[in-house]
């Protein structure tokens, strides 16, 4: 814990509604109303706040501010899994380019995150990707003290179905 507790309180949400986005992302206004302890008083309270969503993008703009590549790359094929999911159609030359920009920064689970977008895409070519990375992660790990190579490609091999295109 961070502090020492200085309330508590407990209440309901008494409406939503979605409002109309307005080109930052679509808007959901929650009122709620609690009652409850707060520094030992009793209070009454009640309010409204709005949530706004970010744009797939939003992440790795962020990243890509910070200089951190990493995540900028990863989130940037997390996008284009969600708007492949949505039904839009990727231009093939630029998944290419996003996956062959992710593959260097993708880490020992990046196997997951281009199968996940070879399924959503339909692609065959990111999934034979896909198939190698985690190859490759196997092969490093079995030599690893304590890793059941045997379970951990089963186990790889599940996940990778999964997700087949």
């Amino acid at each position: 814990m961070l502090g020492e507790q200085i309330g508590e309180l407990t209440g309901q949400i008494t409406g939503t509604r979605v409002l109309p986005d307005e080109g930052h992302g679509a808007k959901v206004e929650v009122s709620f109303q609690q009652t409850g302890t707060l520094l030992g008083v009793h209070i009454n309270d009640m309010g409204t706040y709005i949530s706004v969503t970010r744009p797939t993008r939003a992440v790795a703009a962020a990243a890509t501010e910070r200089g951190d590549q990493r995540y900028e790359h990863r989130s940037l094929l997390t996008a284009a899994t969600i708007d492949a999911r949505a039904g839009q159609q990727a231009d093939p030359d630029a998944l290419a380019t996003l996956v062959e920009r992710f593959i260097p920064f993708s880490g020992t689970d990046g196997w997951r995150d281009l199968a996940a977008l070879a399924e959503a895409a339909r692609s065959q070519e990111i999934w034979r990707l896909a198939e190698q990375r985690a190859a490759l992660i196997l092969a490093e790990a079995s030599g690893r003290t304590g890793i059941d190579a045997e379970r951990a490609g089963r186990a790889v091999r599940v996940q990778l179905d999964r997700l087949r295109p």
